[in-house]
């Protein structure tokens, strides 16, 4: 099912995109994985050539369609709208509209479903909890696979291309809180994606100096086009690097794509220096997929034909997708301080710029035998236990002490502490000391931001919190 995005302005040209496509191997692979981008290609990235009034009036006509659809077909928008006295013929302005929380999903998961549009359709998707309070949602192929048209619109420009040889560095997660056999199957169903994305894929949440090491060598001889990856995964190896005064021997990427973590500029300098070539920061989440993406000259430029975002008076982000009728996203607080701002008067593409973003920060935990564990991995500690835990936090001490704060809405039971305690020591040693605490909330650091899991002897979070000072300083005094 292709939801309506707005009258005559879908196409089904399929041509231009499969062109894109580095290899018949990448054109199988999309129309399993991502079947819908080839119907959306052609009038995403026409979206590149339209100005920006003219944007501005598809994001209107989008955004219309949504709050009619919600207000029709979902039911608490439906419940909502009789409270207020509004109409789906008449909707209200999006500022009217209520804020939504992950509290509010977790609440109810149903009452966010569309009446016309089958849950079998859906899919479910899960946040690794990288703000502290994991959540559950459905999401549906027409919002992830014109997301997917976003990224690619934004990575062309770059010199990119679909099937491009490229190193992966990602977590692995199915290796967490399963059994035997269903971790060789889904890893048999990751090599048989490798091999069509023409991928080599690198575990990001095992990064010992040892692994680093073997990940660089793996590197060199796949000579990719680019990487793409975590920030502190990708800073992990730069540094690295740098710490043996090499770089790559006998190729030189075309570019290093960075996500799920906020880029700092001593990060993007090590990276830089290490890999030799661009740096192109992407903002996104699991939530939404590729909210923004780099420009030529840097700018972190909004997909506004698929979303619209508002800030509100603390900064804090409002994220609505203008594509997921199915499940509608609408005024979602993200969990991120932002600053919006219009592109420049002089510029060839229409879309508005985020200009500041402070995003979640994932802290590299050292551990005593040497090198890191990344910080989404720490999260998968706390999955099994969603059904009591709406909110955490994991704090490093020392070297080998643990702090874990849990916010819950009905009491653990009692093998919940032990269990948290068993999965986060096979992680960073059977000789940390961890204890477990029952707290009823936990504040944001100063900087107004939540830090779900940080570390008081990383030298990345030093640097971080730095950063994160001197951005604060000018805000707070004016």
């Amino acid at each position: 099912m292709i939801l309506p995005v707005a009258p005559n302005l879908r196409s089904q040209d399929a041509a231009s995109y499969a062109a894109l496509c580095r290899g018949w191997r990448m054109v199988a692979k999309e129309r399993i994985v991502h079947p819908l981008t080839f119907g959306y290609w052609a009038d995403c990235v026409g979206v590149d050539r339209m100005g920006r009034a003219e944007l501005l009036q598809l994001q209107a006509d989008r955004l219309r369609i949504l709050m009619e659809h919600a207000i029709r077909h979902v039911p608490y928008y439906r419940y909502w709208a009789r409270q207020q006295g509004v109409s789906a013929e008449a909707p209200p302005p999006l500022e009217q509209w209520p804020i939504a929380t992950k509290a509010l999903f977790r609440s109810d998961i149903g009452a966010f479903q569309s009446e016309a549009v089958p849950v079998k359709d859906t899919a479910t998707a899960k946040t690794s909890g990288s703000s502290g309070e994991p959540f559950q949602l459905r999401v549906h192929r027409s919002s992830t696979d014109y997301s997917y048209a976003c990224l690619w619109r934004s990575l062309r420009r770059h010199g990119l291309r679909p099937g491009d040889r490229r190193v992966y560095i990602w977590g692995r997660s199915y290796e967490f809180n399963a059994t035997g056999a269903s971790i060789r199957k889904v890893r048999a169903r990751q090599q048989i994606r490798d091999w069509l994305n023409n991928t080599l894929a690198i575990n990001a949440y095992d990064l010992t100096n040892d692994n680093i090491d073997a990940a660089i060598e793996l590197i060199e001889r796949f000579r990719p086009v680019y990487l793409h990856g975590y920030v502190s995964a990708l800073y992990a190896i730069a540094r690295r690097m740098a710490d043996a005064n090499r770089s790559f021997r006998g190729f030189a990427p075309i570019a290093v794509i960075t996500e799920s973590e906020k880029l700092y500029d001593f990060q993007r300098a090590a990276m830089h220096a290490a890999f030799g070539c661009r740096i192109l920061e992407h903002y996104g989440s699991v939530e939404f997929g590729n909210i923004a993406q780099p420009d030529t000259a840097g700018r972190l430029r909004i997909a506004e034909d698929l979303f619209k975002l508002e800030t509100l008076p603390t900064g804090e982000l409002l994220v609505t997708n203008l594509f997921s009728q199915s499940y509608p996203l609408i005024r979602f607080r993200l969990g991120d301080l932002a600053v919006l701002a219009e592109p420049p008067a002089d510029d060839d593409l229409p879309y508005g710029v985020l200009a500041e973003v402070t995003g979640r920060t994932v802290d590299l935990i050292p551990v005593r035998t040497g090198g890191y564990i990344h910080g989404v991995a720490l999260a998968h500690v706390i999955d099994p236990h969603l059904r009591y835990v709406c909110k955490y936090q994991i704090h490093q001490t020392a070297l080998d002490r643990f702090v874990v704060r849990l916010v819950s809405e009905r009491p653990l039971l009692d093998d919940v502490p032990a269990q948290i305690k068993h999965d986060l020591a096979r992680l960073v040693g059977a000789s940390a000391v961890i204890e477990v605490r029952q707290v009823d909330d936990i504040p944001p650091a100063a900087s107004g931001k939540f830090r779900w899991v940080l570390s008081d002897v990383s030298d990345v979070a030093e640097r971080i919190l730095a950063e994160e000072r001197d951005q604060a300083g000018p805000r707070a005094r004016q």
